[in-house]
């Protein structure tokens, strides 16, 4: 699957869908993977914010990173211990003895599924994909994706 476009035609979707949706500002990319992270904010800016920050951490988690992204600031530190605690991180993560050095599950019984659960996510027909079922190699394309669909990459 290409997630890509998964995540653009999704995206344009949930624009055209919308129905509070503002036709003089429609959603940005960020407010829309707010459907794929599933902060609860009722804030479009605050869903901005949240997901940048889970982004950073995705990456920072996909490139072996997490040290480095913690050592940059408190802040880094503070958003980067926040999500790893959020819904979407926790059921997908492991850290052994130390949760600033946080991987992708992906060791541990290989074929587990990572499972994503959205509402916003469409399939080439225009129906709802309310769960995404992806293997470990799956799973690192879908965060790259992720990550060039909001221009984080």
């Amino acid at each position: 699957m290409n997630y890509l476009e998964l995540l653009e035609r999704s995206h344009k979707l949930e624009i055209k869908y919308d129905i509070c949706c503002r036709p003089d500002e429609p959603m940005s990319k960020l407010e829309y993977l707010n459907y794929v992270f599933d902060f609860t904010t009722y804030a479009d800016f605050l869903d901005e914010i949240f997901v940048t920050k889970a982004l950073e951490v995705c990456k920072a988690i996909s490139n072996k990173s997490t040290f480095d992204y913690i050592h940059k600031s408190d802040d880094h530190h503070l958003w980067f211990i926040a999500m790893c605690n959020m819904p979407f991180f926790i059921s997908k993560i492991s850290w052994g003895t130390s949760i600033r050095g946080a991987w992708w599950d992906i060791y541990e019984g290989a074929d587990k599924p990572f499972i994503i659960k959205s509402t916003g996510l469409y399939d080439e027909n225009e129906e709802q994909i309310l769960a995404l079922e992806l293997n470990a190699v799956e799973w690192g394309k879908f965060i790259a994706a992720m990550l060039e669909f909001a221009e984080i990459a």
